[in-house]
């Protein structure tokens, strides 16, 4: 087949209203004897000098984003697919243009408020909303983009480039919400003539403003423990939590785990975004708490996890080596949070190799990020960053500053086939022979003059345990090239400052006499650059940053847990309550955290109670925790109590079978077994339901949990005990989405899944919908002859060595509005969903949309929902079909 290439993007700038494209094509087999250029949805309809050549000059172009494609066709008549060019043109450049003023906006009426000035205090209680957004005004009428630079308790930095615009994005006239914390705050807006802050700088608007929220109740926080999502048991993924509080940050997080198959390991259940690991098949559900300033709790949020087991062997990418361009030697092992000194290594001549197991793969994708960028991929060992010629490796010099750098392994050349796991590092360049530099900040006592310690990010100063409470920070000069310093501090307190001369501190002093300075409790943000000249003029060298939090918390004793005497049960008394306490010397037990250490399964109990009970235990030994929380906070050293179960049991109710019921007729269709494939193009009817069986026959409750492709918990009081209901024997009808599927049930002696629990039933089943075929041999593919292909996704089969003909493109990659375009190759079903994931899996935005047959266009705005910049995972899937692009987005 030909290949098509539309050339390079073209950018001018109006009144220009033209542009020669550069198309080419090549085949290899072959000559091209022919070139079709076409547009899309472009601004207005663009004049060709010819169509059919491959440097057409396209006219009548004007300001706007256009869209033109070029195909090619070879001498045996084969047509290539459609390759896209990108032309902007940018408005004419104006000197008058500038923003004039700032408006509140009401985001839920898209009404103005008020127009937001410098030194406006916002008081939340008093506004009609606390969703909101801030809109700039310009002058003369529309210009080609806006760029917002807002700073204090939250930072953001984003690009309009139509009107109106607002700091926060809108659709059309429809503002999306934000709400801010209380704080002090500091926005910036420029015009431009260009779009995305390109072309000539206009006039730019600054005001200071406070948000407060005074004369109300305090409201208690919201949690949010993150969408539901799935993984394997070889995987330590990360649980996604956030919370907001309309009064204020967020003051501390508390996760813990609900339910599960076994007992998940934390990194930490007191961070927002913990990992947790030693996962076993089955489905997890973890719990989310936050607190508030006030020390007011939320209702818990939970997230459901689904693990799967561990997928075979996969190619990964185990270490970055950084390497000597000029010997061709090793230099080191370039880690996680590695610096490097350009000073120091011995060249600047350098190189990155990534290293893989196995030591050969089809190929490695890089991509890199931050100061610079680079996106290669190489399809033949040894795998480097930039390049070599047989072990000969192509000299980099870094640019000075943070870089991500991710390498992925595929089983195919050039990025194709299976993708393997990937490594992810981030490191620092820096250049140590540079004088004008600040090299740390120490905290000094403003008494004694004396030095308390150096300040790094991530410290909290705790006012009750320092020497002093009268500081000062000086910045660390790298040399006495450093003439002045000037100090920028955000958060809590604020404070703009240049010093001229030796100690610089960020609060002055007179002659090594520290002033003093008592800080607020709160977060902060301290920034130091320094100048060859006084004044904080002259070259300005590298900047030192910090963030800090200061607190006022007296030493407070931590409480004790104690968890009771050990037991020991007979069957079939299998249920116990727990004897739990705690004192505090100096306080009061605020909660109560039980967890399970070990046992031969996972029974049933309220870990937040002081004395729970324990039920569903089996014969054996179990060793449960107990820690207790002070009205301060501080927690208790773990206190554990040992139960012992021996004996034989009397019969007990359990779910014996599950059968897949024919919802039209109410029939039996089968019964559904661990590990089976239901192939809805060979089943009866496309209306289901399953029926959980018990013995006896009839029980107190059931409890269903559906998990994977579609979650479901129902609790069921009156056989039969069907999933998706019934009503008198007639059964409500589900159909399936096609994926992977965990379903358990357990029977309990009582209604509404109270009583004792008897013995569940877990299976796990797939469902696909494949067209009945013929196989070599005669046999007709029935429900469970799907051939599932591993990495492409749940639901996604084809035919064992059946060529994939769906492929997907987005343009423009990497976008800076959002805005871009999928090309879909493939006979992809009329409608299909896409949906948008970050690095860590997380699912942010999802859409449906109506296509035509065969090769399509989805334009798609991804601007709208507020995205940073950043690495993405589209998806899209029609049912059938799944495929997956990486979408970079640069700016909006």
């Amino acid at each position: 087949m030909p290949v098509a290439n539309a050339g390079p993007d073209k950018t001018i700038t109006a009144p220009a209203s033209s542009v020669t494209l550069d198309g080419s094509g090549t085949d290899a087999d072959g000559t091209i004897v022919r070139y079709r250029w076409s547009d899309y949805e472009n601004p207005n309809r663009a004049t060709f000098s010819s169509d059919t050549v491959a440097n057409p000059t396209v006219s009548g172009l004007i300001p706007g984003h256009y869209v033109f494609f070029l195909t090619v066709t070879d001498n045996e008549g084969n047509e290539s697919e459609a390759d896209a060019v990108f032309v902007t043109v940018n408005p004419p450049p104006t000197t008058d243009q500038h923003v004039s003023s700032f408006t509140l906006v009401n985001a839920d009426t898209d009404q103005d408020i008020m127009t937001l000035t410098d030194g406006a205090t916002l008081n939340y209680y008093s506004l009609p909303t606390q969703r909101l957004n801030i809109r700039a005004n310009t002058a003369p009428g529309p210009v080609g983009s806006v760029g917002f630079n807002l700073t204090g308790g939250q930072t953001r930095n984003y690009i309009e480039s139509t009107a109106p615009y607002a700091l926060y994005g809108d659709a059309g006239g429809n503002y999306n919400p934000w709400s801010l914390g209380p704080g002090s705050y500091t926005l910036k807006a420029t015009s431009y003539t260009g779009a995305h802050s390109s072309g000539t700088a206009g006039g730019s608007l600054t005001v200071r403003f406070t948000i407060i929220n005074q004369g109300g109740p305090n409201q208690a926080p919201v949690a949010n423990a993150g969408l539901d999502f799935s993984t394997y048991t070889d995987k330590s993924p990360a649980l996604s939590g956030s919370g907001r509080d309309a009064e204020g940050p967020i003051a501390s997080w508390q996760w813990r785990q609900v339910s599960g198959p076994n007992n998940a390991t934390f990194s930490s259940t007191t961070v927002a975004v913990p990992t947790i690991s030693g996962l076993a098949q089955g489905t997890y559900v973890f719990s989310l708490v936050v607190t508030d300033t006030a020390g007011l709790r939320s209702t818990p949020d939970e997230v459901n996890v689904t693990v799967y087991a561990a997928q075979s062997t996969a190619p990964s990418v185990s270490t970055f080596t950084l390497v000597n361009a000029d010997t061709e030697q090793d230099i080191m092992t370039l880690s996680h949070g590695a610096t490097l000194d350009l000073a120091t290594l011995p060249t600047r001549n350098l190189n990155i190799r990534a290293n893989t197991a196995p030591a050969t793969v089809g190929s490695v994708r890089f991509v890199l990020g931050g100061a610079q960028s680079h996106f290669p991929t190489e399809s033949g060992a040894p795998y480097t960053l930039f390049g070599d010629a047989q072990g000969n490796y192509n000299a980099w010099t870094p640019a000075t500053g943070a870089y991500e750098l991710k390498a992925t392994p595929y089983t195919g050349s050039g990025g194709a086939g299976t993708a393997g796991t990937a490594l992810t590092v981030h490191f620092n360049v820096v250049d140590g022979s540079a004088t004008h530099i600040v090299t740390s900040f120490t905290l000094v006592n403003a008494d004694t003059e004396q030095d308390i310690r150096t300040l790094q990010t991530g410290d909290t100063l705790n006012l009750a345990t320092l020497p002093t409470r009268n500081l000062n920070i000086r910045a660390n000069a790298g040399s006495a090239a450093v003439r002045s310093v000037v100090f920028n501090l955000l958060g809590t307190q604020t404070r703009y400052y240049t010093e001229s001369t030796a100690p610089f501190t960020l609060f002055g002093d007179v002659g090594g006499n520290y002033h003093a300075w008592t800080p607020v409790p709160g977060p902060y943000h301290l920034k130091a650059t320094p100048y060859s000249s006084t004044g904080g003029s002259g070259t300005a060298g590298s900047a030192y940053t910090v963030n800090f939090i200061v607190v006022d918390e007296s030493s407070n004793q931590a409480p004790v847990a104690d968890a009771g005497s050990d037991r020991s049960l007979q069957q079939p008394n299998n249920s116990t309550t727990l004897a739990g306490r705690g004192t505090d010397a100096d306080g009061t037990i605020a909660a109560y955290n039980w967890t399970l250490v070990s046992g031969p399964n996972t029974p049933t109990f309220n870990s937040s109670m002081a004395q729970p009970t324990v039920s569903g235990m089996v014969n054996g030994t179990y060793v449960f925790a107990l820690v207790v929380t002070d009205d301060k906070g501080a927690q208790s050293q773990p206190d554990e109590v040992t139960v012992t179960l021996s004996g034989t049991a009397t019969a007990t109710q359990s779910i014996s079978s599950f059968t897949l019921v024919n919802a039209d007729t109410d029939q039996d269709i089968m019964t559904l077994t661990d590990g089976a494939t239901l192939n809805l193009a060979a089943l009866p009817t496309r209306n289901l339901n399953i029926r959980a069986n018990t013995a006896p026959s009839v029980v107190g409750s059931v409890i269903l949990r559906l998990s994977g492709r579609m979650v479901r918990t129902v609790t069921e009081s009156g056989a039969p005990y069907a999933l998706f209901a019934e009503t008198g024997g007639n059964y409500s009808a589900w159909t399936p989405l096609t994926g992977p599927y965990y379903l358990s049930a357990t029977p309990y002696t009582n209604s509404g899944g109270a009583g004792t629990a008897g013995a569940s039933l877990n299976i796990s089943f797939n469902v696909v919908d494949q067209p009945a075929s013929t196989t070599s041999t005669g046999r007709q593919a029935g429900a469970a002859t799907a051939v599932t292909e591993r990495g492409k996704g749940p639901g996604r089969s084809t035919a064992a060595g059946a060529a994939d003909d769906f492929r997907l493109k987005v343009f423009p990659n990497p976008s800076a509005t959002g805005r871009v375009t999928i090309q879909m190759a493939g006979a992809w079903k009329e409608t299909v969903t896409y949906s948008l994931y970050t690095a860590n899996g997380v699912r942010i935005l999802s859409g449906r949309a109506a296509l035509p047959s065969g090769t399509a266009l989805l334009p798609v705005d991804l601007g709208v929902h507020g995205l940073t910049g950043g690495a993405y995972q589209l998806v899209v899937e029609d049912g059938t079909h799944r495929k997956t692009v990486r979408v970079l987005l640069s700016g909006k």
